[in-house]
């Protein structure tokens, strides 16, 4: 599956030859801008967007919504792509990060061991929109919320993302996160319907003196963004070499299957000209919690 962005103008121009659209000058308070998205054919998504780690609503191919279902037409492969005109409105002046997330739905149709265990069955692609006269300010402030622990022996695994299970963590005696049987990919009827996991977070990828980088986490819940406190939906963690930590995170569930997916977008608001990667891919596998 493959996402992007693309302005209408340029339709018939080849995409090597295409404006970059990364960082965007939005004149008045309506940002419109193709949506282009690429797959076999028959596939459903379920397409949201984010406006500053908020779910908003936005206009797809002419359709207002929060949530979008979008199945690609029978004659389409990826050599080709889906092109939506896309809309939402900005409220305010600043730098504003807008992230536009297709969760594939036919992956996660029968959620068993294999599908689970696939990171395909989302994607994202984020831009930066500079809008009115505050362009220098954000319009989110992202206070880092967690402490990374430094790992003694060896960070687990290599600037990752996972869900793991309440009951493991980085204590004395406790069960490493990412050990065998901690990773939650699937739950069957637990015991309450509040329903406790963490968020890993690892990097052993950098050299011991490099600085880490800082890194929003986003949480979605059956595709509806969920808070980490009062009205916060990202909170920003900046992970060191050989350092790691665990969000403890809770959702309500409800009735059937539900999905938990959490994502990760590198360096907040900065610009794209420093090197910071406009795709949204890196995120934990789904899990599937089942709710009787």
């Amino acid at each position: 599956m493959g996402i992007g962005f693309m302005y209408p103008e340029e339709r018939d121009i080849h995409p090597l030859e295409r404006s970059q659209n990364m960082e965007i000058v939005v004149q008045g308070r309506t940002f419109s801008i193709d949506l282009l998205l690429s797959g076999t054919s028959g596939r459903v998504f379920l397409v949201t967007a984010l406006l500053d780690y908020e779910q908003v609503p936005f206009r797809l191919d002419g359709k207002e919504g929060l949530i979008h279902q979008i199945t690609l037409p029978e004659e389409m492969d990826f050599s080709r792509d889906l092109v939506l005109p896309l809309e939402v409105d900005i409220p305010t002046d600043g730098i504003h990060d807008f992230i536009v997330i297709a969760f594939d739905t036919t992956i996660l149709a029968q959620p068993n061991a294999d599908t689970l265990m696939s990171r395909f069955a989302a994607i994202g692609r984020r831009t930066r929109l500079l809008v009115g006269d505050a362009t220098s300010t954000p319009a989110l402030p992202l206070p880092i919320r967690a402490q990374p622990i430094q790992n003694e022996e060896e960070v687990w695994a290599i600037d990752d993302l996972w869900l793991s299970r309440a009951e493991c963590g980085l204590g004395y005696r406790q069960r490493h996160p990412l050990s065998m049987g901690c990773q939650l990919y699937w739950d069957e009827d637990p015991k309450e319907r509040r329903y406790p996991f963490t968020i890993w977070v690892g990097d052993n990828y950098r050299t011991v003196n490099e600085p880490g980088e800082r890194r929003g986490i986003v949480l979605f819940h059956n595709y509806h963004l969920v808070p980490f406190g009062g009205n916060r939906f990202v909170t920003l963690v900046d992970v060191p070499q050989g350092h790691e930590l665990v969000l403890p995170m809770h959702v309500e569930l409800h009735d059937g299957v539900n999905i938990i997916q959490a994502f990760e977008i590198y360096e907040p608001y900065t610009s794209f000209f420093e090197n910071t990667d406009s795709f949204v891919y890196k995120t934990t596998f789904p899990a599937a919690i089942i709710w009787k």
